[in-house]
């Protein structure tokens, strides 16, 4: 066997290594930037009461459940007995849905806003689940702010007889 035989094996090697590292690499960097899991909801799992004048109102409500292929929202008016439930999916970071034409608008609906609305829900700094209205041209406009409903807060109690 020659010298340059002798060169080529180890540089076949180093080169393999480099290729096999490459590959690791690049699968994770797949992995880490893959589709949104389920274990994403959890933040946004719960009971929310939207925040009117500046304190939340138990008024009105929304309630993000878990559900097979996404997450159930249900939007309620307390006062009036309204509410609307839709499916979201999960994205990168927030919640979509759309909210349906219908001939009953969503519950208390903030003026202007149509009837079909694309919505995207997000946490921000604070904990608080903002409710953005998606317009035709892509932008963001915050429509609703939510608190979480703390878990030690007391459910109604019953009537005494």
């Amino acid at each position: 066997m020659n010298r340059r035989g002798q060169a080529e094996g180890p540089r076949r090697t180093r080169a393999g290594f480099l290729l096999l590292l490459a590959l690791v690499a690049v699968t994770a960097a797949v992995v880490a930037c893959g589709g949104s899991s389920s274990t994403d909801v959890g933040p946004y799992l719960g009971v929310w009461q939207r925040v009117d004048g500046g304190a939340p109102s138990p008024d009105f409500t929304l309630t993000v459940a878990s559900r097979e292929g996404g997450v159930a929202l249900t939007f309620a008016n307390l006062a009036n007995g309204q509410d609307q439930t839709v499916v979201a999916t999960v994205e990168d970071g927030f919640l979509a849905c759309s909210l349906p034409t219908g001939d009953d608008p969503a519950p208390s609906p903030v003026p202007g806003v149509p009837t079909e609305s694309d919505l995207q829900l997000s946490l921000d700094e604070n904990g608080q689940l903002v409710v953005d209205l998606v317009l035709a041209d892509g932008t963001l406009e915050p429509i609703w702010i939510y608190d979480r409903v703390p878990a030690s807060a007391p459910a109604s109690a019953p009537a005494e007889p």
